[in-house]
C-alpha cells in the first residue's frame, strides 16, 4: 500500500487536531455531511449546535440558512407555506447576501396570495433588484404583482425590461402583449375599492351599475367560501363595454367573463346587472379553486364552475347520449386547443355531467381531492384518494349509466 505523503498526513492531523480543539468547528462539518447526503433536519440540528458554541461564527450562520432553505422547500412540497415562509425569513435574516433566498421567499410569498403576502412579495423582489437590477425572476415577478394590482403601466415597464434581458421569450411577450392592450383600453376607468373587492369600470358604465355588481360578488364569494372553506383574498374585477371586453381580452364575441387572477366581465348598455350572476358565479369559482390548489385540472375548475353557474348536468347527458363512443381523454384540456367548437362543446358537457357525477351535494370528497392537489399530490393519487378509485373507472361507471 502506497505511504500518504508526510505532507498531507500532517494536514490531515492538524485538521483533525483543530476538531478536537474546537466541537463548533466538527459540528459544523458533521452538519455539512448530513446536508450533502440531503439529510436537512440533522443538518439543521448540527449547526443549531455549531452556533450556539460560536454565535458569531460566520460558516455555521451560513450552513444553517443553507439547510433552512432546503427544509423551506420541504415544507413547501408539502403545502405549509407558513412554515416554509418563516424558515426562509430566517435564512435570509443568517445570509442576507445571498439574494437567492429573498427571491425564493418572495416566491414563496407569492404562492400563498393574500394581500399581506403580496405585499411582503413585492418588498422582497424590490430588494433583489436593489442588488441585482438584472434579475429577470424579480422583474418578471414584480411585473405579475403589478399586474394583479391592475397596475398597469409598473406591469408593462417591468416586463419591458425582462425583455430587454430575454430578447424574443414568447412568454415575456405574451404577457407584454396583453398588459400593454388592457392598459389601453383602460386608461380612463373608474374604482370602487372596498375591503373584498375593487371593482374597476368603463366610464360608459355608471358607478350605480357597478355597485350593483360588487353586490353579486359579494354574495358570490360569500357562498363559495362557505362551501369550500377557502377565502381568496381581495378580488379585482374590471366591468368592460362587450367591445371593450374583446379589445381587451381578444375573446369572441359570446364570452361575456374570464378569470385569469382577476375577474372581468361584459356588461352591455342595456343589460340588467343581475344578469352576470351566473357569470359571476362561474369565474369566482375559477378563483377559489386556483386559491385552493392552484394545479387543479381543467376539467374540475370547468365542471364546479358551471355547476356553480346553474347549467343543467341532465341536458348535458342528454347531449352526450348522441355522441356516440365516450373516452376518459374527453376530459383532456387539449381539446379546448382544437378548432371544432364541437369537439370544444363536448368537452363542456362532459365535465360538467362527470364532476356532477362526483359531486355529493356537500362537495367534501371533491374538497379533499382540491386540499390533496393543494398539498402537492399528483392528480391520479388526489382523485384515488378522494373517490376510492382511478378517474378512468368512474368514467366507466358514470358512462354506462348513460345507455
Amino acid at each position: 500500500m502506497a505511504r500518504m505523503p508526510r505532507r498531507a498526513l500532517a494536514l490531515l492531523l492538524a485538521a483533525a487536531a483543530v476538531r478536537a480543539a474546537d466541537p463548533a468547528v466538527a459540528l459544523n462539518e458533521e452538519g455539512l455531511a448530513h446536508l450533502a447526503a440531503g439529510r436537512a433536519e440533522a443538518a439543521r440540528k448540527a449547526f443549531e449546535a455549531a452556533l450556539a458554541l460560536r454565535p458569531d461564527a460566520e460558516a455555521p450562520r451560513r450552513s444553517l440558512a443553507a439547510a433552512l432553505v432546503l427544509l423551506a422547500e420541504e415544507k413547501r412540497s408539502g403545502g405549509d407555506l407558513g412554515e416554509a415562509i418563516r424558515l426562509l425569513e430566517r435564512a435570509t435574516r443568517l445570509h442576507p447576501e445571498r439574494i437567492l433566498y429573498r427571491a425564493l421567499l418572495g416566491r414563496v410569498r407569492l404562492e400563498g396570495g393574500d394581500d399581506a403576502l403580496l405585499a411582503a412579495a413585492r418588498a422582497d423582489f424590490e430588494a433583489v433588484l436593489e442588488k441585482d437590477p438584472d434579475h429577470l425572476e424579480a422583474l418578471m415577478r414584480l411585473g405579475e404583482i403589478a399586474y394583479l394590482a391592475r397596475e398597469l403601466d409598473v406591469a408593462v415597464a417591468r416586463w419591458r425590461r425582462a425583455l430587454e434581458l430575454r430578447p424574443g421569450d414568447a412568454e415575456i411577450l405574451r404577457r407584454l402583449a396583453k398588459a400593454e392592450r388592457e392598459r389601453e383600453v383602460e386608461r380612463s376607468f373608474g374604482e370602487i375599492p372596498g375591503p373584498l373587492f375593487l371593482v374597476r369600470h368603463s366610464p360608459k358604465i355608471t358607478p350605480a351599475r357597478a355597485q350593483e355588481v360588487l353586490v353579486l360578488c359579494e354574495e358570490a364569494r360569500g357562498r363559495l367560501a362557505a362551501l369550500y372553506g377557502s377565502y381568496p383574498p381581495r378580488i379585482t374585477v374590471t366591468l368592460y363595454t362587450p367591445a371593450e371586453f374583446r379589445s381587451a381580452t381578444l375573446l369572441h364575441g359570446w364570452v361575456t367573463g374570464v378569470s385569469d387572477g382577476t375577474i372581468r366581465l361584459s356588461l352591455g348598455s342595456r343589460d340588467d346587472p343581475a344578469s352576470l350572476g351566473p357569470t359571476i358565479r362561474h369565474e369566482m369559482t375559477h378563483h377559489v379553486i386556483r386559491a385552493l390548489a392552484p394545479k387543479a385540472p381543467v376539467w374540475l375548475h370547468e365542471g364546479l364552475a358551471q355547476i356553480e353557474e346553474g347549467r343543467s348536468a341532465e341536458k348535458a347527458e342528454q347531449r352526450l347520449r348522441g355522441t356516440g363512443e365516450l373516452r376518459d381523454t374527453l376530459l383532456s384540456a387539449a381539446i379546448l386547443r382544437e378548432e371544432d367548437p364541437r369537439r370544444v362543446a363536448l368537452f363542456y358537457d362532459a365535465t360538467l355531467a362527470f364532476t356532477r357525477y362526483l359531486d355529493d351535494g356537500q362537495r367534501g370528497a371533491i374538497q379533499r381531492m382540491l386540499r390533496d392537489l393543494g398539498a402537492g399530490k399528483d392528480e391520479a393519487e388526489a382523485f384515488r384518494e378522494a373517490f376510492g378509485d382511478s378517474r378512468e373507472i368512474l368514467f366507466e361507471r358514470w358512462k354506462s349509466g348513460l345507455r
